[in-house]
Formats: C-alpha cells, structure tokens, sequence
C-alpha cells in the first residue's frame, strides 16, 4: 500500500496545490495530513475559515477518490473545526484525532496535541506528564472560541485540571495488531533526530518516546519542529522496530507500507 506523507501547510496555497499534484502524479492509495494545515498568522479568524473553504473546494474539484486521512495541528484553531468536519461529511477527508479507522489491512490511530510551551494558544496544548514543573507563561495564553480567542484566567489551573499527554495516550482507542498500525502524532517523539529545533534544544514529547518505545507500532508520522529534519539530515529513524518519519516543512514523502525504509522517496519543495 503506497502512502503519501506531509504536514505543516500552515495555509501555503501553492504548497497544498503542489500537494494535490503529487496525488495526481504518484497515485497512492492512502494520503496523511499530519497536522498543521492553517497558519496563525495574520488574522486567524478571517485567513483560516477563507483557507478551509478553498481547500475543500480544490479537494473536490480534484476529483481524488482516495483515503485522505487528517489531524488538526496546533495552529489548526478548534473553533473552525466545524467547517473541517463540513469537508468530513462530503467523504472528502477523514478526520482520525483521537479515533482509530481501518483501510486495507492497516489500521490509523491518530492524536494531535503536543507539549506546552510559552506561546499563547493552548487549543491543542497539554501537560507531557505529570512531572512537569511550574508552567512558564510570557503573553496571556487563550483558547478559540467562535468569534474570537477567549482568554485562560489561571493557566496553572487550566492545565492541570486536564488529562496530560502521557493520560491521553493510554486511552486511545487500541488496534488489533500494533505490527499493522499507523500511528499519526502532530508531535515527534523527544530527544530523536525528529525534535531538534532551531536553538539546539529537543521540543518533542517525551510521552510520545515512551509510547512508542512501549508499544511498537510498525509507523509513526510526525510533524511540528519544522527545520529537524533540516539541522539533522533525517526524516526517518527507528526506535526499536518501530519506523518513524517526520516530513518537515520541506518534503513530501513517499512510501509503500509493505517496505518503509527501502521504498522511502523524499520529495522535496522549495519553500
């Protein structure tokens, strides 16, 4: 089963355009959005609802009838999930966060939250695990709401009256056999070559690591730290039995599930 990987448009138009191309081109049987389709910048309440429209649009009018698997990022605002699950009711995508769906004889589990840091939005930010110290916090942190950001009053409290990462994990929904599961995690897993951000510190989740170091699943996809695979030359590695790739903001990747590594074709795009 061939597959196609990507993650992070962040509202790229012509990136998502020449993400379409390649269905078109190589014509794999499944397509993984792994998270990060909107960007947050500018005007997030006006750029990402104009962004899913013309998305869902082009996705129609491309006429692909494929599997088109997608998790929201943590730029995706919750508050426009309603019009990503407009594009959903159409069979245009299939939204996997937190569900578990069969295609073939592999089964894909997806999860889309990541580690919190200092950065306002919190719609898809959580605790890693319960031994994270006192949260850090350098501009109001908030929420989407409809209409605008809502803001969090007492961030300490908001945090940790939710499930951490760690919590979330353990409660996904679990697949019949880990050797044919994929796993979609907008998050790389921490301290690999797939969580090395810019200033040299590893931005992953250190529960993802221990997921995947615990179950062992046959793939896992990740996004997020766009330059990792920049600064260390990798979009693939193992841990243990387990293939995990992460595409970065400047690659598609390419490959059969049959043979991960040896099919594996990077193909890149000059932001």
């Amino acid at each position: 089963m061939k597959l196609l990987y990507f993650a992070d448009l962040h509202g790229d138009y012509p990136r998502c355009e020449y993400s379409l191309e390649l269905i078109k081109k190589h014509k794999p049987d499944i397509v993984v959005n792994g998270g990060d389709l909107l960007s947050i910048n500018g005007e997030p309440f006006i750029e990402q609802p104009k962004f899913i429209k013309w998305f869902g649009k082009q996705l129609e009018a491309s006429g692909i009838n494929i599997p088109y698997l997608f998790i929201p990022g943590n730029d995706d605002l919750k508050a426009h999930l309603p019009l990503l699950n407009e594009i959903e009711n159409k069979k245009l995508i299939i939204n996997i966060s937190g569900k578990k769906t069969r295609i073939g004889d592999y089964e894909f589990i997806g999860y889309s939250y990541i580690p919190d840091f200092s950065y306002m939005l919190k719609d898809w930010r959580k605790l890693d695990d319960k031994n994270n110290n006192k949260l850090r916090q350098e501009v109001q942190p908030v929420i989407s709401a409809p209409g605008g950001y809502k803001p969090i009053d007492n961030l300490e409290e908001f945090m940790r009256n939710q499930p951490t990462i760690k919590q979330d994990l353990d409660r996904l929904p679990a697949p019949s056999d880990y050797s044919k599961t994929v796993y979609v995690m907008h998050c790389p897993p921490a301290g690999t070559d797939l969580d090395l951000a810019t200033d040299g510190t590893h931005a992953g989740s250190r529960a993802i690591h221990k997921f995947i170091d615990n179950k062992q699943p046959l793939l896992t996809l990740h996004g997020h730290i766009h330059e990792s695979p920049l600064i260390t030359g990798k979009h693939c590695i193992r841990i243990n039995n387990t293939v995990s790739m992460h595409s970065g903001q400047q690659a598609f990747l390419l490959f059969d599930l049959e043979a991960i590594e040896d099919s594996l074709e990077v193909i890149p795009y000059n932001v």
